[in-house]
């Protein structure tokens, strides 16, 4: 049986979750609860994987303030360096050179969506998000080869 305060604690992070933006918040479920790595989360939501790597540490930072009350994702946001340095590397570890209490800010709140997040995944929960990516990913194909031979229509009779 679980004590109040981590009952507490994960209402609070599930609320912080709930708040965040709907890319950081697919960034981050892809991540943790399916395992995904950049590139392949990348491909799933049609982005570069560069973005993914920086939506996922923007996220993460901003969980982190939500939780602890502070401001470290806006200092992120106004130090190119720091943010650069942080929306590098994929793991809890940035690339060096990044601002030290960020460093760790993202640290910290990687260790603590990843406990939440993996705590007790529905069965079946990866295979089903799996399923539902890769519908999507089928969706937004059809979307462009849609759109791709509109345009080449266009282009064809001079619109």
């Amino acid at each position: 049986m679980e004590d109040a305060s981590s009952m507490s604690g994960e209402a609070t992070l599930a609320g912080a979750h709930a708040a965040l933006p709907g890319p950081e918040r697919e960034v981050l479920a892809y991540a943790f609860v399916s395992g995904l790595g950049p590139q392949e989360i990348g491909d799933l939501m049609g982005l570069e994987a560069g973005a993914v790597v920086e939506l996922r540490a923007l996220g993460l930072l901003a969980l982190g303030d939500a939780l602890w009350g502070t401001r470290v994702l806006a200092h992120v946001k106004e130090d190119a360096a720091c943010r650069r340095a942080l929306c590098s590397g994929w793991g809890a570890r940035p690339a060096r050179g990044g601002c030290l209490p960020a460093r760790e800010a993202l640290a910290r709140a990687t260790a603590a969506y990843a406990r939440w997040a993996l705590r007790r995944p529905a069965p079946g929960l990866r295979d089903a998000v799996l399923h539902a990516a890769a519908g999507e990913l089928a969706r937004r194909r059809s979307q462009n080869e849609v759109d791709f031979v509109a345009a080449s229509e266009d282009a064809l009779v001079g619109r």
